[in-house]
């Protein structure tokens, strides 16, 4: 397993004004003659979700052996898991509703570590993701169905030695980066013509413009949009975790704090959040556009395969499909992630496509966005809230 990090600045190409599409990822040469131009646009704002802090407060103060974890039911309300009457006691006088469980945050976690550390010792075959479900309170697998391999039958059969803590779900979907070929062609390699999608808009420490998105996309220098020359590959973090910075121009290019919703308008950026299990949370991206979902788990972690295994994700299910990756993940108008992978359906067109457009669950992942901004040492650009409309 490689563990990619570099910072190189290289020279970039004439290209106008951008706030979030496509950008393709590989070895274009000198730029298109046609500049690329971002049509003006109203950018709304939207409120962030707030409960979380009361959330946060009550589990650090319960501390991970005494809850189970916390999670936003289907009204909205903050509900905290217990492991005993008198931490139920201590979290209701907090205003949170409560749930008693059996397993501890502590116990699962020690057990999702278990799991992690088998991986990387024995490796997992084609299991494809496991996950901290605090709703069920149980630490989640998922294997194809009918897989037969002795590594995948040898890491299901460790996860079973935690009884009841693990529940093993089987699928006919395939999991693995959410990145998209650029043309159809076997003379096409995947390093140098791969599609993938704008996250944010961010400066370097050393107040450069950068682009973020996903590290797997980053394995080739240039990044191009619609045939332009953006940007190079400045550093890229995968596979332990998915996340890499393109170094711009702002001479050619004027780096907006908006995410394109692919409806005529932009949400505005004006900070980042993590917000609880059960939030609501939009992603844009260049394939799938603005599509919403629920945060189901935090601290997933992904099988790739060939020995890319990514650690701490965030499982949600709105639909992402193969050239989403990299795309913004948004609460309201806080940045919370960059799309990584998702479960893929192979339709009888040879097509893969999310759950939901073959009458199954959507499950996908994001990179949160507060150790990409932390590993690269870089600050999100954003609006001031008086500088873009409330809608």
């Amino acid at each position: 397993m490689t563990h990619k990090r570099f910072r190189r600045p290289m020279p970039l190409a004439l290209v106008t004004p951008l706030i979030s599409a496509a950008v393709v990822i590989g070895t274009a040469g000198a730029a298109s003659a046609e500049p690329v131009h971002s049509p003006d646009r109203p950018i709304t704002t939207a409120p962030t979700t707030q409960n979380h802090r009361a959330i946060d407060r009550t589990v650090d103060r319960l501390g991970p052996s005494r809850t189970g974890g916390a999670y936003l039911d289907d009204d909205g309300r903050a509900v905290v898991t217990v492991t005993t009457r008198r931490a139920g006691q201590q979290a209701h006088s907090s205003g949170v509703a409560t749930r008693k469980v059996t397993n501890s945050l502590a116990q699962l976690r020690h057990i999702q570590n278990a799991l992690d550390d088998y991986a990387d010792t024995h490796g997992a075959g084609n299991v494809q993701e496991w996950h901290i479900d605090v709703v069920d309170n149980q630490v989640k697998v998922t294997a194809p169905r009918n897989a037969g391999d002795s590594a995948t039958s040898d890491f299901l059969d460790y996860a079973r030695t935690w009884g009841n803590a693990v529940d093993i779900d089987s699928v006919e979907a395939t999991v693995q980066p959410a990145n998209g070929y650029l043309l159809s062609s076997d003379s096409i390699t995947l390093n140098n013509r791969l599609e993938c999608s704008v996250g944010f808009n961010a400066v370097d420490d050393e107040n450069r413009p950068i682009i973020l998105t996903a590290g797997h996309c980053l394995e080739s220098s240039t990044a191009a949009y619609h045939g332009s020359l953006v940007g190079t590959t400045s550093s890229v973090d995968y596979p332990r975790t998915d996340f890499g910075s393109v170094r711009t121009n702002t001479s050619a290019w004027t780096p907006e704090p908006a995410v394109n919703k692919y409806n005529g308008t932009a949400r505005a950026v004006l900070g980042i959040s993590r917000p609880p299990v059960g939030t609501r949370v939009c992603k844009s991206s260049s394939i799938t556009g603005w599509t919403c979902g629920t945060i189901q788990a935090y601290d997933q972690t992904v099988n790739y395969g060939n020995g890319n295994i990514v650690y701490n994700l965030v499982r949600f299910n709105a639909c992402v499909e193969p050239g989403d990756s990299g795309g913004a993940v948004m609460d309201g108008s806080s940045a919370v992630g960059l799309i990584s992978g998702a479960q893929f359906f192979t339709t009888g067109y040879g097509n893969e496509v999310c759950g939901g457009r073959v009458g199954e669950p959507n499950v996908s992942f994001y990179q949160p966005i507060g150790p990409v901004l932390n590993g690269l040492d870089a600050r999100l650009l954003t609006y001031k809230r008086s500088s873009a409309n409330n809608a």
